[in-house]
């Protein structure tokens, strides 16, 4: 049984639709993954979700013990990865998130967190933020 819709609008909303495993934004390509399977007793809560994109969500739900390629996500992992990922988005809500959209054009910038361009000639501070990954 999926996630009850008020559990997977929580974990979209506090995630802010990224990945919590590799950051990147997902939009409709995202998917709310059981931290602890159902089959194994895991539940349909807040706790157990954590949003992933597609290939990050291939990678967590689909290893294979019997023959183990590379090093399986485990679930106490999987739930750091998450915890670390929503303390960033909910310290930092108007920060924008790895891959947000910064639009450049001759008279003109748009960042992701303005309401509307700034026109050639305005100016405004900007922090130039270096992240690795």
């Amino acid at each position: 049984m999926p996630f009850p819709p008020r559990i997977k609008e929580e974990a979209l909303v506090r995630s802010r639709r990224h990945c919590c495993i590799c950051h990147r934004f997902g939009g409709l390509f995202v998917e709310v993954h059981h931290i602890e399977p159902e089959a194994d007793g895991g539940a349909n809560t807040i706790e157990n979700a954590v949003v992933l994109c597609l290939e990050c969500h291939g990678q967590v739900g689909h290893y294979n013990p019997r023959h183990p390629i590379g090093n399986k996500y485990k679930p106490a992992e999987v739930e750091r990865h998450r915890d670390a990922w929503w303390e960033r988005c909910s310290t930092n809500p108007h920060r924008p998130l790895p891959d947000d959209p910064i639009r450049l054009s001759p008279t003109q910038i748009t960042l992701p967190v303005m309401k509307e361009p700034v026109s050639a000639g305005a100016t405004l501070p900007i922090e130039l933020v270096l992240c690795h990954g």
